[in-house]
């Protein structure tokens, strides 16, 4: 996106027009476009890619994995789900069965305790 043949960072005159040039809008429905939200739409990128945490920080030329991490992810975007899904599963066996029944956590619905007079 960056035309930039000398290969420093870009500048905001370099993102002003490199944008009008693809044809995006600098402003639409009154939010902007800027080098801040362009690190974050990267660096979340990065986390839903997998990439491991030191990677993107070397990436965002971050030395602090807080910063990388909640400043710039944007967890929403993040499939936490998919995360959980990754769990192995626990199953029951028969002993254990007997034991979550012991312990009332078999799912069964419990009676209410007695109030003591």
């Amino acid at each position: 996106m960056f035309a930039n043949p000398s290969k420093r960072i870009p500048t905001y005159r370099t993102l002003r027009a490199d944008l009008k040039r693809v044809g995006i809008a600098l402003v639409t429905d009154g939010r902007s476009l800027d080098f801040h939200c362009l690190r974050l739409t990267h660096a979340t990128m990065l986390a839903v890619a997998r990439v491991s945490v030191r990677e993107s920080m070397a990436q965002m030329r971050h030395t602090n994995c807080r910063l990388t991490t909640e400043v710039y992810t944007d967890p929403r975007l993040i499939d936490l789900s998919a995360a959980v899904n990754k769990l192995p599963r626990i199953t029951a066996t028969g002993d254990d069965r007997e034991q979550e029944s012991a312990t009332g956590t078999d799912g069964a619905i419990q009676a209410p305790p007695r109030n003591s007079p």
